[in-house]
């Protein structure tokens, strides 16, 4: 009898013990299990909206709308469908009565199988439209396989409510295992939407990622060309001036010439009549002041017209920074269109396209010294072209001093007066080719500074046909192999 009453009490502590089950204040077995697969469920179903949780940092409108679309997508599954396993999870252990515990898992499903019907198509419609079919046909195969087993859930909801409201003291333990088994298969099913999710946010975050740091590169470059041509003429006006500062050196040196031939004109010409010589000598002196400030004029004149080539190459450099960033748009629809090969693709060409960038500069910095060299030369030159009239002036001193010794010689006097009159034209020749001289290679400096702005743009344009065209086909074939063939 003791032992009766041992075992009488044993089971009433067991009785008060007893949690109540799916709507029953009677433990049924299997119920935890289901328990513990509902907020496995849960969790993976959390997981969809973190795949998105991230923001941008290029402007891309593309990027910016497929992930606004799939964050949408993301919060609608995952809202409904932790909605359904927080009420499964409730139901497990509820004893409300089972009209009240069944039907919110119930009505979670009924919203999760008309999802796909009602409220994904315009999502997966935009979807289409930013990034064509790729994304959407594998959205609605993972759909389709998530829709399978939620129908089967509702299935075993379904038969579990019936048991309980039959019989809630023996139900089948084999229907409450085959509702875990069910939510086992709908948790794993979740796996391809979570991974289309997952791995389209990561698509999106490379491919703005590389947009970024285009952008910038695209900023950075631009303003570097500016900056390097602004050197360029600094060191042009640099040469302007030491060109300059040359020429008047020259210019002081022939007045100090003049200055020692005035004795030696007295003497040739001490009456107080007219002096051929005395003329002709002044016109030469006259020439080389003037004229010699003519070549000054044309030197400032010329050299400072390649200033508005700062613009010209900008814009062209410009250009070529836009259809290269142009092209990196499209490395980037191919990485959001998430094909089978989109981030090797973005991995293989994105720094390919980065390196167009630079080889603008490049060639531009090139050329610039090329042309400062060519500049410098042009100074050399015009300076030992400019020296010559220091020796004419030389030797004209020398001419006349041998003069004074026949000053009472007319015919003597009047024939050296005929040399000096074809000296002067002779200067003045000199003095035009000069300017002549000074405009042509000025003027073919900028002509081959535009000539290095097209060269450079046309050699982007090529290798940007090229790997735009690379590209594409590998979106299409992905890696390509090149296998050797082995000699026998």
């Amino acid at each position: 009898m003791a032992r009766a009453r041992e075992l009488l009490l044993f089971a009433a502590c067991l009785l008060s013990v007893t949690k109540p089950d799916f709507g029953v204040d009677v433990m049924i077995r299997g119920s935890v299990a289901v328990q513990g697969t509902a907020v496995m469920i849960e969790e993976r179903l959390s997981e969809l909206t973190k795949h998105m949780s991230f923001s941008l940092v290029s402007s891309y409108g593309l990027l910016s709308d497929l992930r606004t679309q799939m964050d949408l997508l993301a919060r609608k599954v995952a809202t409904i469908g932790t909605t359904f396993a927080t009420a499964l999870n409730q139901a497990s252990t509820s004893n409300s009565n089972v009209t009240a515990t069944f039907h919110p898992v119930l009505l979670s499903l009924t919203r999760l199988q008309t999802l796909q019907v009602d409220e994904l198509p315009p999502i997966l419609a935009e979807i289409e439209k930013l990034v064509k079919l790729s994304i959407k046909l594998e959205l609605q195969d993972s759909f389709k396989t998530l829709q399978s087993s939620v129908q089967l859930m509702v299935g075993a909801v379904v038969q579990l409510t019936a048991a309980v409201i039959d019989n809630p003291v023996s139900i089948d333990v084999s229907i409450v295992n085959m509702v875990t088994r069910v939510a086992s298969m709908l948790r794993a099913n979740t796996v391809p939407l979570n991974y289309t999710i997952a791995s389209t946010g990561e698509n999106i975050r490379a491919a703005d990622t590389f947009l970024g740091r285009l952008s910038r590169s695209v900023q950075t470059t631009t303003t570097t060309v500016e900056n390097d041509f602004t050197s360029f003429m600094d060191d042009v006006e640099q040469l302007q001036d030491t060109t300059l500062q040359a020429l008047g050196c020259t210019k002081q040196e022939i007045s100090g010439l003049g200055a020692s031939v005035e004795p030696l004109l007295a003497i040739l010409c001490d009456s107080s009549g007219p002096c051929d010589i005395r003329t002709t000598v002044t016109k030469i002196l006259q020439l080389q002041s003037d004229d010699q400030d003519e070549v000054a004029l044309t030197v400032r004149e010329q050299f400072s017209k390649l200033t508005p080539y700062k613009t010209i190459l900008t814009s062209v450099a410009s250009v070529t920074f836009s259809r290269a960033y142009e092209l990196g748009l499209y490395l980037a629809d191919v990485t959001a269109m998430k094909g089978p090969y989109g981030l090797y693709c973005l991995n293989k060409y994105a720094s390919v396209v980065e390196q167009l960038l630079p080889r603008v500069r490049d060639g531009l910095i090139v050329c610039y010294r090329q042309e400062h060299t060519r500049l410098r030369t042009l100074r050399t030159s015009l300076l030992n072209m400019y020296a010559t009239f220091v020796y004419d002036f030389e030797d004209l001193f020398d001419q006349l001093q041998l003069c004074t010794a026949e000053s009472g010689n007319f015919s003597f006097l009047t024939a050296m007066n005929g040399l000096y009159t074809q000296l002067v034209e002779q200067m003045k020749k000199k003095l035009e080719l000069m300017k002549s001289f000074l405009v042509a290679e000025t003027t073919s400096s900028a002509r081959r500074l535009l000539l290095c702005g097209t060269e450079a743009s046309l050699a982007v344009a090529n290798d940007r046909a090229q790997l735009w065209s690379e590209i594409g086909e590998c979106r299409q074939k992905g890696p390509s192999y090149n296998v050797p063939i082995m000699e026998v």
